[in-house]
Order: C-alpha cells, then structure tokens, then sequence
C-alpha cells in the first residue's frame, strides 16, 4: 500500500496575486502522478515552489507525513539513507562555475575563456550523484533513459536550453528524492526530447516515486494518474484522470487592443535598410568543436523567417552573431543593417536596432528588477536598470504592459512574477522601442494555448502594419506566426 507523503488542506499561497478563492487542498501518495494544468498558471508555479518547500502558505494547513530532519530530508528506513523529501525542476537553472564561486552570467557561453570555467555533463552529474544527502545512484541508467550519452563531455554553459532542461532532470533524480517536481518540462523540448521525457516519467510512474508536474491539458503525459485544475476565477478542482475532460476546461480566448499596439508601434518611424543580415560561409568553432560550419543567410528589410532545429543544432550560437553577443563575429563574413561587421559600429549601435527575447535572456535576467524596470530597460538595452526615467518612458512602458496583460503586476519586483508573467514582461521589453529587427527566440516556455495564439497575433499585427524584419525561433509548427514566409533550418551546425 502507498504511504502518504504530503498534503494540503484549504491552503492559499501566495498574497497580492492570488485571489481568495484560490486554495488549494491536495494529497500525495507514493506512485502519485499529478498533473496541474488550466490557465491560472500563477497558481500551479507557485503550488509547485509550496511543495518544494521554498515559499510557505499563507493559510491553511501543509502536512509532510515522514519525519523531517535537516535539509528537508527524511530518513527511508528501507534503503537506510536519507532522502531529500522534493526535488525541483523548474524553468531556471542554478548553475556555479568550476570553483563554486560563482554563477554564470549571460553571454558566458560565447566567451571561450569564461566558458570553460565550468564542469562537464558528466563531472556534474558525478557530483550531484555523490551528495551526502542522496544515495550513490546509477549514473548510466538516466544517461541512457534522458540520452545523454553525446553531453557528458560537454560543458553545462555550451549546453541548449532543451538539452540543459535533460540534465537538470537527471541530476533531480540523482538525489532520489520522494518527490519530483517538474515545472513544464516538455518546454523548449524538440520532438525526440520529448518523446524521451514522456517516456522516463512513465517509467517513474510505474515506481514509488511521486511526481507533480506542470502541462497543457491537451497534452498530459502517459502515467498521469491525477489532474488538478487551476482557472482563473473559478476554484481548485482535483479529480482522476479518468474523469478529466480538457474539452471543459478549454482556457478564454484572450483579446489584442489592436488600436494601441498600433499606436505604439508606429510612434518609432522605421529606418530604411537593404540587407538586415548577410552571412557569407560563416564559421564558429571552440577548440575542435565546430558549433556552425559554413553558414550562409541573408535577410531583407521586412522578411519574415522562421529558425528551426532540434536542441543543440546552433540556433542561440547563430543569432548571438546578429546580436552582437558573440565576439567570434568580427572573424567572420557578416553584415549587419547594411554595415559590415568590424567597420567601425559599436555593440550599442548593433543592439539599439534589435528587439530580442531568448531563453538566456530570461535565465540570467536580474530577478529582483522591479516588472516595469525591466519592460523600460529595453529602450536601453540594458540588463535590468539603473538609471533614471522619464515620466513619458514609464508611460510608455505601462501601455506595453497593458497590451501584455501584465499591467496590474507592474510594481512587483519578477521574483514574486510567475514564469509566464516574467516571459511577459521580456517580451515586452523586446518590443517596446519598436526596433527594426524582432528576433524571439522561443518565447512561448509555459504558455498555454490560448496564450500562444494571442502572442502569434499580436506578431502579426506588429508585422503587417509596419516593415519589421522577423526572426521567429520554435520547435513547434503552431506556435509560428502566420506572417512567416521564410524558413531557415540548422542540425548539428549545418544548414539544412
């Protein structure tokens, strides 16, 4: 028989971004496999943080049935070591350097000094699997089941984001935990990654460990045994997989103030420009390892492509040379806004015309700037801000944040955001200086569907009222705008 693990009764998380109504009463067995899923994602994230044990309830009552010790583990008198009680998986990673002095820091992967100071696949997971707080577990067996066999000698700042999402799921596990929570992880995965994810948590699912992870309704994975529904204004229900029914609990279309967008937009006349980018037999290599070989693109004023590939095929490597982020750059054939890379143009000078969003930006963007801080640091290009602004900028920053939906947060510093809510705010700073170039590097992690279509339309509003050039990156054919014309496909560095 299962032993209970943890439960919930009638608890409220979170304060200020929660409304009363949403409470939340749960119990979790040994075996559970628990899907939450519906579009108060505010609510599921931070379910998930209350699990994990980093943030506590506002009300009601949290029960961990084992005996806690310290550490938030307990002691498993069957294998006789200590256990972490939950393990969280969730949209960031917290990776140090070589010397555990420090975190990494973005644009660190294009630096080939800074980006060796860091450990391998395999020496993180060697470390992770010798923690006095798990047991010595079986580094082969997840290597195989996650496939990560071709990363082990592959430094963790090189890795992609799908590929860096595998290895954080092996080193949870690594702990045995009692709990494993997984916050979206299909997110940002290409197809064979989640075919191999789907098919370890079905794998688990056949084994005591519980697990709570976060979905699309239309899309919960094989094993899921329990579905907990969190929609805005309605309250928490938590029923079997048996009697869930997604077609109920379809999220609301959400509507484009298409008047003000506009508006925004075309307060910034565009420049005009003939090639927004030419790359002639383009390559990108540290030490023997080629990440892009023999690269040619071209891209006109008012094009609009689509950048496809699965994980680590060189897509993030091959936009940080549009961006200005990878110096390897001004060793190459490259033009940019008309300008050949190295003639005399600053980095300042490159960024000012690109409106960017990418999943390192949102790893390694500062969590405690304010949410409207960090919709106004892109006019400034700028991680976070530290200067002053005017009364009009903020102005300005507030109405992208109501075409965004995310007005009402505006005060809040984004570690008290949920995940979609801070993917929001980027997206927005991408957007705010209405830049020449938009380049959005799968900026959908976490969405739900409803959400998806609402960003597709407003791209392609943005798109066919003005002359922006588009760069659209996504492992998945729905999420792509429909004003995308062009496609441009990279697999193991090469241009397919």
């Amino acid at each position: 028989m299962h032993q209970p693990l943890l439960s919930l009764l009638n608890v409220q998380i979170r304060n200020g971004l929660m409304a009363e109504n949403d409470r939340v009463s749960l119990k979790i067995f040994e075996g559970d496999c628990i899907a939450l899923t519906g579009d108060n994602e505010a609510l599921n994230s931070g379910l998930l943080n209350v699990l994990a044990g980093q943030t506590t309830v506002q009300s009601g009552t949290k029960t961990i049935y084992p005996m806690l010790l310290q550490n938030k583990t307990v002691y498993d008198t069957a294998k006789e070591v200590y256990r972490p009680l939950a393990m969280l998986v969730s949209a960031r990673h917290h990776f140090k350097n070589v010397s555990n002095t420090s975190n990494f820091y973005y644009q660190q992967r294009f630096n080939s000094m800074d980006a060796n100071n860091a450990l391998t696949v395999a020496a993180y997971l060697a470390v992770r699997a010798a923690n006095p707080n798990g047991t010595l577990a079986v580094i082969d067996d997840l290597v195989s089941d996650l496939k990560l066999a071709s990363l082990l000698d592959k430094e963790l700042i090189k890795l992609s984001n799908g590929e860096t999402r595998r290895v954080l799921i092996a080193a949870a596990l690594l702990a045995s935990p009692q709990l494993l929570l997984l916050h979206n992880p299909m997110a940002g995965l290409d197809t064979v990654s989640r075919q191999q994810i789907t098919a370890l948590i079905s794998k688990l699912a056949n084994q005591s460990l519980a697990i709570v992870l976060t979905c699309s309704p239309f899309k919960l994975p094989a094993g899921v045994t329990s579905v907990g529904v969190a929609n805005v204004g309605k309250p928490w229900l938590y029923t079997p997989v048996q009697n869930f029914n997604a077609a109920k609990h379809k999220p609301v279309q959400i509507a484009i103030n298409q008047p003000l967008l506009i508006s925004l937009w075309n307060q910034t006349e565009t420049p005009l420009f003939d090639t927004m980018v030419q790359m002639k037999n383009v390559n990108i290599r540290y030490g023997d390892k080629v990440l892009l070989n023999n690269i040619n693109w071209t891209i006109k004023q008012g094009e609009r492509w689509a950048l496809q590939g699965p994980n680590g095929a060189g897509k993030s490597t091959l936009l940080s040379l549009i961006t200005g982020d990878n110096p390897q750059a001004f060793a190459n054939n490259i033009t940019l806004f008309d300008r050949r890379k190295g003639s005399g143009e600053s980095i300042w000078e490159i960024k000012q015309k690109i409106g960017f969003f990418s999943p390192e930006l949102y790893q390694y963007f500062p969590l405690h700037t304010i949410a409207v801080h960090a919709v106004l640091s892109g006019m400034y290009d700028t991680i976070g801000l530290s200067k002053q602004v005017s009364a009009a900028n903020r102005n300005n920053a507030l109405h992208w944040m109501e075409i965004f939906n995310i007005a009402a947060v505006s005060h809040l510093p984004l570690f008290q955001l949920s995940p979609v809510q801070q993917r929001m705010c980027l997206v927005a700073r991408a957007m705010i200086k209405c830049p020449s170039m938009l380049i959005l590097d799968e900026p959908c992690h976490g969405f739900d569907q409803p959400q998806k279509e609402w960003l597709k339309k407003l791209v392609d509003t943005i798109c066919y009222n003005s002359k922006t050039t588009l760069i659209f990156v996504s492992h998945y054919p729905y999420e792509i705008p429909g004003c995308v014309n062009q496609y441009f496909v990279l697999n193991q560095g090469q241009q397919v």
